[in-house]
């Protein structure tokens, strides 16, 4: 007895250890996890709620489609009725005195039947429902495409994003550093009287307003960083460690080619032509309505005064029947003929709508390709832009430490080589950046960033 009580406990915590494992997150709060673009992406279409949303969505149609195309097969049903009469019900004879009420029932009835019903046709009603219902899922496919086409130029933005607040944190901690060595040298001088007093003081509001923008630097990361965790459903205070994408990928594909692959892949296309077709077989359904419906009914039934049905002594307690229905909508006030219309309408919409959206997917890709040109321009600048900085910095604080330059020539110099290193990479990440943008435009990832 002993022996089996253990097994019990041991079955129970073995149970529990197992559960726990369930549970636990894959990542643990506060946790550092290295990420490449692919794999943010990955993570991204497979942990992200709202894609999993959109997966369940697809399932939820499928389900209503095997639901709408069993419209077609036989339906079986069956019905138990139970009647209790304040009196037997009888039948009166006026004119034969002798017969006065003769009774045809009891006071208690019960009435039961299994029924099965299989419709013939109807007017090409469920042929058209189970159509309209497949292309349901499709639609919902285009969907999740679409969702899914987001959420990867969201990683890719997030990614980049990031990338370049963690490089603009490390220009304002090259800044400070810079900023406290000269703010040392100009208190050394103003202690030989080399400089003046207000000279030592630009270098000490210099010194503070950089420790300033650090503090707003490491925000921004903090920032950013909670908020692509969200995007890869982690938790907010994991920290990432980003891989650098180490070169800048081109692209030598045309407008045309670039809009050619957007009239085959964006995903807002398709769903522009599922939506036509779907119109165009609401209006069939709705003419459905003109035809007759046809269906053949077999039933089974028993009446009688116990609970079974089994005895009656005024009729036969059973019978079969088999039943030839046809149903026809004559007239409906013009009904049928306005939802027709209707339909019609909506498709034209649709087809409008379509061409509207075509040019502006066209746009898209024109302001992505245009946007792409100025920062890969501006990038080259913002490289030249740096070598002069620097040297511009090195010269200066030669001439500071020869006394032929100011402090406030150094902190100038050192704010020009801050603002090139920032705007060097404003223009990378802004030109990696307009080439996820491009991608989205075009409706599909083509370009290979060096993964």
């Amino acid at each position: 007895m002993q022996i089996g009580r253990l097994a019990i406990i041991g079955g129970a915590l073995a149970f529990i250890v197992f559960l726990g494992t369930l549970l636990r997150p894959s990542v643990s709060f506060g946790a550092t996890i290295s990420l490449t673009l692919k794999g943010a992406m990955e993570r991204a279409i497979k942990e992200n709620p709202d894609i999993r949303s959109l997966r369940e969505r697809i399932k939820a149609q499928v389900e209503q489609k095997e639901s709408v195309a069993r419209d077609k097969w036989a339906k079986l049903q069956a019905g138990y009725q139970y009647t209790w009469f304040n009196e037997s019900p009888y039948i009166k004879f006026k004119d034969f005195g002798l017969l006065g009420e003769v009774p045809f029932g009891k006071s208690r009835e019960v009435h039961w039947y299994v029924q099965l019903t299989q419709p013939i046709f109807t007017g090409f009603a469920l042929s058209t429902s189970v159509e309209l219902a497949s292309l349901g899922i499709d639609v919902k496919r285009v969907e999740y495409e679409l969702g899914c086409l987001d959420l990867r130029f969201e990683a890719k933005r997030s990614f980049f994003a990031l990338l370049m607040a963690q490089g603009g944190l490390r220009v304002a901690r090259d800044e400070v550093k810079a900023l406290e060595a000269h703010l040392k040298e100009a208190k050394a001088f103003f202690e030989q009287g080399l400089i003046a007093r207000n000279d030592l003081l630009r270098a000490e509001v210099a010194y503070r307003a950089s420790l300033q923008r650090l503090e707003e630097a490491r925000s921004q990361v903090k920032t950013l960083t909670a908020y692509l965790d969200s995007i890869l459903d982690l938790p907010l205070d994991t920290r990432l460690k980003l891989k650098e994408i180490e070169s800048v990928p081109k692209i030598d594909l045309s407008l045309d080619q670039l809009k050619e692959m957007a009239l085959q892949n964006r995903p807002e296309l398709k769903a522009a032509a599922l939506s036509i077709r779907q119109a165009r077989l609401e209006g069939r359904l709705a003419k459905s309505s003109l035809y007759p419906q046809l269906s053949l009914v077999g039933r089974y039934e028993q009446v009688g005064d116990d609970l079974l049905a089994n005895r009656n002594d005024f009729t036969n307690s059973e019978n079969a029947l088999l039943i030839l229905e046809a149903k026809w909508n004559l007239f409906e006030w013009g009904k049928t003929l306005h939802q027709m219309k209707e339909a019609s309408y909506k498709a034209n919409a649709m087809e409008e709508k379509a061409r509207s959206l075509t040019n502006r997917v066209f746009y898209e890709i024109e302001e992505a390709k245009n946007t792409l040109l100025a920062k890969k321009k501006n990038m080259d600048t913002a490289k030249a832009a740096i070598k002069k900085a620097r040297e511009d910095l090195r010269l200066t604080k030669l001439q500071f430490e020869e006394q032929l330059a100011s402090t406030s020539d150094v902190l100038d110099a050192r704010r020009y080589l801050t603002e090139a290193e920032t705007n060097l990479l404003r223009a990378r990440y802004g030109y990696l950046t307009a080439l996820a943008m491009l991608e989205r435009a075009v409706g599909v990832d083509f370009i290979y960033y060096g993964e």
